[in-house]
C-alpha cells in the first residue's frame, strides 16, 4: 500500500506507540494488585533468565550509564549504604573493616589522637548553634589543626561537610 505522505506510517506508529504507553500506564494504575501479582509470578517463573539478561545488560554501554546514574541518585546512595551495612556485618566485611581501621590509625596517628581527645574530653554545650551558619544545632566537632586537639569548632552536619571539602581543596592547591 502506498501513502501520499511517506512519513505517515512512521507518524502513525509513533502516535500509536504513545497511546499504547498511556493505556498501559493507566491499566497498571487501575489494576495495581493484579499487575503486581502478574509481575511477581512472571519473575519467579523466569528468575534465572531475567538475572542473566540483566547481567548482560549491565555489561553494555547503556547499562553502565544507567547504573552510574542510579548510583549517583539519592535512592541509589541509600541502597549502597544498606548494601555496605549488610556487607560489614558478614565475617569478611568485619575483617576488612578492622584491617582498614588499623591502617587508618597507623597512617593518621595525630588525627586519631585529636579526635579521641575531643570525643572523651570536650562536650558540645547544650543549645550550642553551629559556629558556621548559626542556624542549626551543633552536633559535630571539627578540628582545623590536629596538632591542637583542644581547639574544636562546633558545627552542624552540612557545615562540617562543607568545611572539610574546603579544607581538602586548600590542601590540593598547595
Amino acid at each position: 500500500m502506498t501513502y501520499k505522505n511517506p512519513n505517515y506510517q512512521k507518524e502513525y506508529r509513533l502516535i500509536h506507540k504513545e497511546e499504547t504507553k498511556k493505556y498501559q500506564k493507566e491499566y497498571r494504575k487501575n489494576h495495581n494488585e493484579e499487575s503486581k501479582a502478574y509481575r511477581k509470578k512472571y519473575y519467579n517463573q523466569n528468575r534465572e533468565e531475567i538475572k542473566i539478561q540483566h547481567k548482560d545488560y549491565l555489561q553494555t554501554k547503556a547499562g553502565k550509564e544507567t547504573q552510574k546514574k542510579y548510583r549517583s541518585s539519592p535512592k541509589g546512595k541509600v541502597g549502597q549504604r544498606k548494601r555496605n551495612k549488610r556487607w560489614r556485618q558478614t565475617e569478611k566485611g568485619k575483617i576488612t573493616h578492622r584491617k582498614n581501621a588499623k591502617t587508618y590509625r597507623q597512617e593518621n596517628p595525630e588525627k586519631v589522637k585529636a579526635q579521641n581527645y575531643a570525643k572523651n574530653h570536650i562536650a558540645i554545650p547544650s543549645g550550642q548553634l553551629c559556629q558556621r551558619c548559626n542556624k542549626k544545632p551543633a552536633i559535630q566537632k571539627h578540628h582545623e589543626d590536629y596538632s591542637k586537639p583542644a581547639e574544636v569548632d562546633f558545627l552542624c552536619r552540612p557545615c562540617h561537610i562543607i568545611r572539610d571539602k574546603e579544607r581538602r581543596e586548600l590542601v590540593s592547591e598547595v
